[in-house]
C-alpha cells in the first residue's frame, strides 16, 4: 500500500480570524478527541514560529477489539483471530505540513486513512466556531439595543468561511473526478487578457488586468461526461488557475484547485512509514523526521515555486 503527500491550500473566509489563529487555538486543544465524524480522531498540532511551518498529525483511532489474520502457505492457510488488550486500539495516521505565509501545504494520506476532505472539514469547523465566538463578542459590546443594519452588517463581516482546497494536476484531475457523485461547478482564470478576449468581451475588457469564468452545471450531469469534458476545456484554455467544486460519493464537499504540480509530491510505501513510528510519543509529534521531510519536500527545488510563494495564488 502507498502513501503519498497530497498538496492542499486554505485562506482565511474573513478579516477577523486568520489561519494562524485557527492553529494556534487547535494547538491549544492538541490532541483532544473528536466523534463529530462518526470515528473518535485526535489532531495534534504545532504551530511553530511565526511566518514558518505549522506540523500536525491525525490520529483516527478505531473502536474494534478483534482482527484477523492469516497463517501458513500456499493452500494451507489458517485465519487467526487476534483481541487487543486492555486500552490497545487499532490507529490510523495522517501527518501535515502547512506554510502559514501563505496557506499552502502537504498531507500525508492513504487508503482508508483520514481523507484531505474529512481534514479540510475539521479546519472549517474550527474556523466555523472562532469567528461565531468572535462575532458574539463583537455583538454583545454594541449593548442591549443595538442598530439592527449594524447587526446586520457585524454578522456578515464574520460570515466568511475558511477555504479548503486540494491542489490537483491539470493530468490528474479527471480521475478524481470520476470518482465523485456529482460536479456543481468549474472556475478558471485566464493566463492572460489576450486569450480572455477569444470569448464575448464586455466593454471594460480593455482596463481589465486579469478575467475569470465560473461555469455552474445542471444538476445531475451525468459525472464521466463532465469530468471529460472538463479535463478537455482545461487542455484548450491552459489557465493561469483553476478550481473545481464538487460532492464525494460520501455526500461531502470536495473543492480542487488546479495546478501545474506533480500528482503526488512523495510515495512512500506503508510498512515503511509504520515502522518509523513505532514507540513515537505524540507530546513530542512535531519533532518526528517525516515531518521535517515533508517540509523539506515543501523547500525543494522542484516545489518551492508552488509552496514557498510569497502570496497565495
Amino acid at each position: 500500500m502507498k502513501v503519498v503527500a497530497k498538496g492542499f491550500s486554505v485562506e482565511a473566509g474573513n478579516d477577523h480570524v486568520s489561519v494562524d489563529e485557527v492553529l494556534a487555538w487547535m494547538q491549544g486543544s492538541s490532541g483532544a478527541s473528536d466523534h463529530s465524524k462518526g470515528l473518535e480522531r485526535r489532531i495534534y498540532v504545532s504551530s511553530g514560529e511565526a511566518g514558518g511551518f505549522a506540523r500536525g498529525l491525525v490520529v483516527t483511532v478505531r473502536d474494534q477489539k478483534k482482527f484477523l489474520r492469516m497463517a501458513g502457505q500456499g493452500q494451507n492457510v489458517v485465519i487467526e483471530v487476534e483481541n487487543l488488550k486492555g486500552d490497545q486500539h487499532l490507529m490510523e495516521f495522517n501527518f501535515f505540513v502547512l506554510n502559514k505565509a501563505n496557506g499552502l501545504g502537504l498531507y500525508l494520506h492513504y487508503h482508508q486513512s483520514c481523507s484531505i476532505s474529512i481534514f479540510g472539514s475539521f479546519l472549517q469547523a474550527r474556523y466555523h466556531t472562532l469567528s461565531r465566538s468572535g462575532r458574539e463578542v463583537a455583538e454583545a459590546a454594541l449593548g442591549d439595543n443595538p442598530n439592527p443594519k449594524v447587526v446586520r452588517d457585524l454578522r456578515k463581516e464574520f460570515s466568511g468561511r475558511l477555504a479548503f482546497a486540494q491542489l490537483v494536476s491539470k493530468q490528474g484531475l479527471e480521475d478524481i473526478l470520476k470518482e465523485c457523485k456529482s460536479i456543481e461547478s468549474f472556475e478558471y482564470e485566464f493566463a492572460t487578457i489576450e486569450q480572455a478576449k477569444a470569448t464575448p468581451a464586455t466593454p471594460l475588457s480593455r482596463f481589465a488586468k486579469r478575467r475569470r469564468e465560473k461555469l455552474t452545471f445542471v444538476s445531475k450531469s451525468p459525472v464521466a461526461a463532465l469530468a471529460k469534458a472538463v479535463s478537455e476545456a482545461l487542455a484548450v484554455v491552459d489557465p493561469r488557475s483553476g478550481k473545481v467544486q464538487a460532492t464525494t460519493v460520501q455526500g461531502k464537499h470536495l473543492s480542487l484547485k488546479i495546478s501545474d504540480i506533480p500528482e503526488h509530491f512523495a510515495e512512500y510505501e506503508y510498512d515503511d512509514i509504520a515502522g518509523r513510528l513505532d514507540k513515537l510519543d505524540t507530546s513530542k509529534f512535531q519533532a518526528h523526521p517525516i515531518l521535517d521531510e515533508m517540509e523539506e519536500i515543501c523547500r525543494s527545488e522542484d516545489n518551492r515555486a508552488t509552496f514557498m510563494a510569497e502570496f497565495q495564488k
